[in-house]
């Protein structure tokens, strides 16, 4: 017996592509937040050298530096990324033993933008 390719109606499609571009999510109406700590979740509690740092990026200009602040336990700049489009970005980062806390910023030759709220984790070894 042959076996039937079985094939989407061209309605289901189009209404698929309908509703994408109608949810909530990153773009000019629907952004919400430009920026936003994604992963890890605030009061997480994470172990290993180091972890998965993921934000989420919306609505803002072509090539603008975004940087990942750690807050706590020192201040310094601990990522950076170009943003070229609505997406989410992510980056290894080295942990330290106990609590560290982040915050995001874009950063201009007119300097940084106002931060993000602060994510803190806890880091286990």
């Amino acid at each position: 017996m042959a076996s039937r390719v079985r094939r989407r109606p061209l309605y289901a499609l189009a209404l698929a592509g309908l509703l994408a571009a109608l949810s909530p999510g990153c773009g000019d109406e629907g952004c919400g937040e430009p920026l936003r700590i994604v992963a890890p979740e605030d009061g997480a509690t994470v172990s290993g050298e180091s972890l998965e740092l993921a934000i989420d990026a919306c609505g803002l200009e072509r090539d603008t530096l975004i940087v990942a602040q750690l807050v706590s336990p020192v201040e310094s700049d601990y990522a950076s990324w170009v943003f070229l489009a609505d997406d989410v970005y992510t980056e290894s980062v080295p942990t330290l033993p106990g609590e560290m806390c982040f915050q995001l910023v874009t950063r201009s030759d007119e300097g940084d933008g106002p931060p993000t709220p602060q994510t803190c984790v806890t880091v286990e070894r």
